[in-house]
């Protein structure tokens, strides 16, 4: 019994160092490209926006969830024309918003 708990607790190891070796080399080259938000999403519950980017042609979607730190409403893009995201190029369906500080933050 105690080995099957070894062996799942070594597989889950390996697996989390490859997932997070994957999201390292996905995103070493990136480009930034404008996104424009398009309607409240989220998954499971949890509030989420969702964009819309073009990379090179194609149309992708994406969407950051309240463990960003961004604002989660969808009055508080209303006004931007652009929303900052940084693509991968080696897979551009995989994108992730471009924090900056607020200029209302002291």
């Amino acid at each position: 019994m105690i080995k099957k708990h070894i062996k799942l607790f070594l597989f889950v190891i390996i697996a989390l160092s490859l997932l997070y070796f994957f999201m390292t080399i996905a995103f070493l080259d990136t480009e930034t490209v404008c996104a424009k938000v398009k309607e409240e999403g989220g998954v499971r519950g949890s509030p989420g926006i969702v964009y819309v980017y073009k990379y090179k042609g194609k149309t992708y979607t994406g969407g950051f969830g309240g463990e960003s730190g961004i604002c989660l409403e969808l009055e508080c893009y209303l006004n931007n024309e652009c929303l900052d995201v940084e693509v991968s190029t080696l897979f551009p369906f995989m994108s992730r918003v471009k924090v900056t500080k607020s200029k209302y933050s002291k």
